[in-house]
């Protein structure tokens, strides 16, 4: 009956066979799950970029969340370059691995900044 619902709109010659035997596993579309991992990076990636920034205009020192939004952009780069990877487009991800560079970057800014105020933390003591 499900099949049959839709075959009226006209997918059932695009997509094929509708509805699987019971007992038959569904394969993942490769495509699909390119799509949704590249989804979920881009999303980390996109809200990580505002701690890179942040530590880069050597804003919200002692914001922790600084650390985690500069984390959140690297996992975000690392997902979609694992995205591309699999769905054999490594000539993509390959200097998809570059956007690390600002994260490293960011990180050692931040730990400067720590380290110059826990001296001088120590010094006013």
């Amino acid at each position: 009956m499900a099949a049959r619902s839709r075959d009226h709109l006209g997918l059932a010659a695009f997509y094929g066979r509708l509805s699987w035997p019971e007992g038959e596993a569904t394969r993942v579309d490769m495509t699909t799950m390119f799509g949704v991992l590249s989804g979920i990076g881009l999303l980390g990636l996109s809200t990580g970029a505002f701690g890179v920034l942040d530590a880069f205009q050597k804003r919200n020192l002692r914001a922790a969340r600084v650390d985690w939004l500069i984390a959140l952009f690297a996992f975000g780069v690392l997902l979609n370059v694992f995205a591309y990877t699999i769905y054999g487009r490594w000539y993509v991800a390959a200097p998809l691995v570059l956007m690390l560079l600002p994260a490293d970057r960011a990180m050692r800014i931040r730990l400067e900044l720590r380290r110059r105020r826990a001296e001088a933390e120590t010094f006013e003591r």
